[in-house]
């Protein structure tokens, strides 16, 4: 190909992947608004998108799967997908939360944190598999690449603060299947968020509330986290 070609081509990349992330909002809303009309297109994601591009290395068609199933444990639960679907899908989500590229590492955790608060009772089963998916992903390096880059370093605090915020909603929404006392000390040392504003928010408020209810959860029986 000549250099002309080649900008059709990046062109045409372009354009199809604009399309892609308009096609996922569209599903997003009809998932929100719509539930009970989408089984049709819960079965099609299930049976076709899902095993076309689970395992994929293009991060386009990376991140079109991922909010797809981000906006699946979101808005439809387990409630409506069934238990198993929804371990299904979410154990995709977290295979997502280890990977290089911090806006997957980020959508992945956000995924994992709608599990918790979204999930209800049918969290429990993918519990231990969300906790390990956001250690990975809050324990996870910069290399010098992303460290001399401004811009990319942005995207990497802002991956783990999701990561970190992911792991609260998990504090606060299902410490009834987890080791919820030990592991809040956990995440108090992961605070405080200092690039995601919104999730900043959920995370301080959820630590005052904790806080204000037993002090001594949060900042230990000496107060040696205060």
């Amino acid at each position: 190909l000549d250099e002309d070609d080649l900008a059709i081509f990046k062109d045409e990349i372009k354009e199809e992947n604009e399309l892609q992330c308009g096609l996922v909002e569209i599903l997003g809303l009809l998932f929100k608004t719509h539930k009970l009309h989408c089984r049709p297109l819960v079965d099609k994601v299930l049976t076709e998108i899902i095993p076309k591009l689970s395992g994929t290395q293009d991060k386009a068609k990376q991140k079109f799967l991922l909010y797809i199933l981000d906006d699946m444990i979101e808005y439809l639960g387990p409630e409506f997908l069934g238990e198993q679907i929804f371990h299904q899908i979410v154990g995709e989500v977290c295979k997502f939360a280890a990977l290089p590229a911090a806006a997957i590492r980020q959508a992945a955790c956000y995924g994992i944190g709608m599990a918790a608060q979204n999930g209800g009772a049918g969290f429990a089963g993918v519990s231990q598999l969300c906790l390990t998916s956001l250690s990975t992903a809050i324990n996870y390096q910069a290399d010098s690449k992303v460290k001399e880059k401004k811009q990319k370093m942005f995207k990497f605090q802002h991956a783990r603060d999701n990561a970190v915020a992911a792991f609260g909603r998990v504090l606060r929404y299902q410490n009834t299947c987890i080791d919820a006392a030990n592991l809040i000390a956990d995440w108090v040392n992961f605070l405080p968020l200092e690039k995601d504003y919104i999730e900043a928010k959920f995370c301080n408020e959820f630590l005052a509330e904790e806080t204000m209810k037993n002090s001594a959860l949060i900042l230990g029986p000496n107060n040696e986290r205060l």
